[in-house]
């Protein structure tokens, strides 16, 4: 198993400025050459027109190289 994080923020090359950060914390669980399965969280910050809000997501990562 192996633990990563990573960011990623947007802004919008307007008067708006920032639009969205989002920060990633996951597991690898399995990392085979042609297989790999991550689980991850990510609590996000947006902004949409005057409203700023932030979203939770819990998801799972899976990729095959065939």
């Amino acid at each position: 198993m192996r633990f990563y994080a990573s960011e990623e923020t947007f802004f919008k090359l307007n008067e708006t400025g920032f639009h969205l950060a989002r920060v990633y914390g996951g597991i690898s669980v399995i990392q085979k050459q042609e297989f790999s399965f991550k689980i991850y969280y990510v609590p996000e910050k947006y902004k949409s027109g005057g409203y700023r809000g932030t979203s939770d997501i819990l998801g799972l990562n899976t990729s095959v190289v065939l």
